[in-house]
């Protein structure tokens, strides 16, 4: 090998690490606070959306929704995309001017679920059994803070029980929360939203059953307003036409399956 061609070889060598590290920083990232309820989905569809963007890093942080909501309300939370899980908590960055409304985005349709502790004690099957005599208390998730408390409450109405079971409810501020006591018998039933019925903490696992409680009924749509998981880009971003991009990709083609398959859809 000629004295040329090796001088060649080593200052390509040497070369490459920093044009491998320019092309990394050259990356744009876009930040992400994600809902419990959305992790499992989110955390597939992300690596294919970074397949398919490969100028673009999406740096995430999952929390819960309502936390999430209130932190960016008091400016303590930076991102570049918000994610909701519904209407009422997108409504709530809107009235505080906090959303580009133009780059908001329906992603997926969520649904509302009727929860009763394994075995089903006090025997609920639909929203009329919430009236029996052995149902004594029905956690409902905070209407003002939860889209799956506010269309649990609309839900109650038309299905004609709120009368019966409005001195039953116990507003609860967190789903989650919602679910533990349904799993802690302190419940006998509670409306959540269907997908977090089988959500995961850990990205990267498959939907799980769910544990210490049952899923006695998916409640009708009729019942409620159609609300879907969402998201828009923050007036605080830096790289808005990137978030943009992902939010696309979050509400296109190749996302959908991975929605259905997490739960997200419309009521059968």
């Amino acid at each position: 090998m000629g004295y040329r061609t090796l001088l060649a070889l080593v200052v390509l060598a040497s070369a490459a690490p920093a044009i491998a590290q320019e092309d990394s920083s050259a990356k744009t990232t876009v930040r992400v606070l994600v809902p419990g309820g959305m992790v499992g989905p989110f955390s597939e569809i992300v690596p294919k959306f970074e397949t398919a963007h490969l100028s673009i890093r999406v740096q995430w942080e999952p929390n819960n929704m309502v936390i999430i909501t209130e932190k960016l309300l008091a400016g303590t939370a930076q991102a570049d995309v918000f994610l909701s899980l519904g209407d009422v908590e997108s409504d709530r960055l809107r009235r505080a001017d906090l959303l580009l409304p133009s780059t908001y985005k329906d992603i997926a349709p969520n649904s509302l679920a009727l929860l009763a502790p394994v075995g089903n004690p006090a025997d609920i099957h639909s929203l009329q059994d919430l009236a029996q005599p052995g149902v004594r208390a029905i956690g409902v998730p905070d209407p003002k803070l939860n889209s799956a408390g506010a269309h649990a409450v609309e839900a109650l109405r038309r299905a004609g029980v709120w009368k019966s079971v409005e001195p039953k409810i116990v507003y609860v501020k967190y789903v989650a929360e919602t679910q533990q006591m349904v799993r802690e018998n302190r419940l006998q039933a509670a409306i959540v939203y269907y997908p977090c019925t089988v959500e995961v903490r850990e990205p990267g696992k498959p939907p799980q059953p769910p544990h210490g409680e049952e899923v006695v009924a998916r409640i009708s749509p009729e019942l409620f307003e159609p609300f879907s998981c969402g998201g828009a880009v923050l007036k605080q971003a830096g790289p808005k036409a990137e978030a943009e991009t992902l939010l696309a990709f979050l509400a296109g083609p190749e996302a959908a399956p991975i929605w259905r398959k997490w739960q997200f859809g419309p009521s059968p």
